[in-house]
């Protein structure tokens, strides 16, 4: 064997030019082997769960700001005022649901009140309204409106003491008018 023979893997890398070398080494640090499936998957699945944790926690944070309670506090009073009526205090009951109403509402009242008042009188009827605890949802509120779900049940006395229950659902819309909120509109939805 000759002495080219005897030298060892180590030393003909060794003869090798210094630019060869380091051309592969360099190669070899800075460009990572191909991504595999299973590195590339749980990561996208972490990246995915971080995000819906992130929208859920927004979600969650804008749903607890509070609404303004009083468009439904003042559309539970209407509800009650307005299906609350007795022919001995027609006037005054009707007074109190024209004290919480703007137009177009306060307007059609104001035109009806004396045929309310005559189906009262005539009939000699005594309406009562009860709204359960959780009687008033609001639907809408932006800035100076609100759309509000009430349900009344109204109990209707005639003076030979028959009486006759009805489920009444009613949508009022509701607007903020020099810091007060009003009914502007009353509809019976059911």
């Amino acid at each position: 064997m000759t002495e080219t023979d005897e030298k060892t893997v180590d030393e003909k890398a060794a003869d090798e030019p210094v630019e060869e070398k380091e051309s592969r080494s360099a190669s070899r640090r800075w460009w990572p082997a191909k991504p595999r499936l299973r590195t590339v998957v749980p990561v996208a699945l972490v990246i995915i769960l971080l995000g819906l944790i992130v929208t859920g926690g927004v979600v969650w944070w804008r749903g607890r700001q509070t609404l303004d309670e009083g468009p439904q506090a003042v559309a539970r009073q209407e509800a009650q005022n307005f299906f609350s009526l007795d022919f001995h205090s027609a006037d005054a009951d009707m007074a109190r649901v024209l004290d919480l109403a703007a137009d177009p509402f306060k307007a059609d009242y104001t035109g009806k009140q004396q045929d309310v008042r005559q189906g009262l009188t005539s009939k000699s009827l005594v309406l009562t309204a009860a709204l359960p605890d959780n009687a008033a949802a609001i639907e809408y509120e932006h800035g100076d409106t609100a759309d509000v779900l009430v349900a009344v049940d109204v109990t209707t006395k005639t003076p030979n003491g028959q009486q006759e229950v009805a489920r009444n659902r009613v949508r009022e819309q509701l607007k903020l008018i020099d810091g007060r909120w009003l009914v502007a509109q009353f509809n019976q939805v059911g």
